[in-house]
């Protein structure tokens, strides 16, 4: 199905991906993104071209708290854009306003995973997530989740990722988009 079919009938504008790192929210984004004939946009990426930097770097040399506030920025700006998927990172929910404060016509998706599947797709990347790299990153893992849940938790949909191919879990959400489904399914727990 391709943007011009869902232009007039779409009963949103853009779909934002929640959750964990390593919850799948690029790669079923991007799925995503090309089943609708949507733009997608990555969070992550965009800090990135704004920065001049990669998200390890900006953390190391600059810290956690101006990436967040980079994050904040990019985040507004991206809420904007119509006809998009948007992939935020795992910490831009947890910022007053971000989740509560989401413009109409956004459809929010929490793609839940366990601890252990998190880290284990995360390890498949290398060491590229800064706040991982510590001794028990799947106790770390489960404590932010755990932390971020009640954010999370604020999203129209959830869905369960473990096991579950990018595409799959593209097409269910593409069935809200587009209006062929009219009501989220119900929340799991992580």
């Amino acid at each position: 199905m391709g943007s011009a079919e869902l232009s007039g009938s779409a009963p949103f504008d853009r779909v934002l991906l929640v959750g964990f790192m390593g919850s799948g929210k690029t790669a079923v984004g991007q799925a995503l993104a090309r089943r609708l004939g949507w733009r997608f946009i990555d969070f992550d990426r965009e800090i990135e071209v704004q920065c001049g930097s990669d998200v390890t770097s900006i953390f190391r040399d600059r810290g956690e708290a101006y990436f967040r506030t980079v994050e904040s920025e990019v985040g507004r700006r991206c809420m904007n854009v119509k006809g998009a998927v948007l992939a935020s990172g795992g910490g831009w929910p947890t910022h007053p306003g971000h989740m509560e404060d989401l413009p109409s016509r956004t459809f929010s998706v929490w793609l839940q995973v366990t601890a252990a599947e998190a880290v284990r797709r995360i390890g498949l990347d290398g060491p590229t997530r800064p706040l991982l790299q510590v001794a028990d990153p799947v106790g770390l893992a489960d404590e932010l989740m755990r932390d971020r849940e009640k954010w999370y938790a604020q999203a129209s949909m959830a869905l369960p990722t473990d096991d579950r191919e990018p595409t799959a879990l593209a097409g269910e959400i593409a069935k809200y988009v587009s209006g062929e489904r009219l009501h989220p399914i119900t929340r799991t727990g992580s």
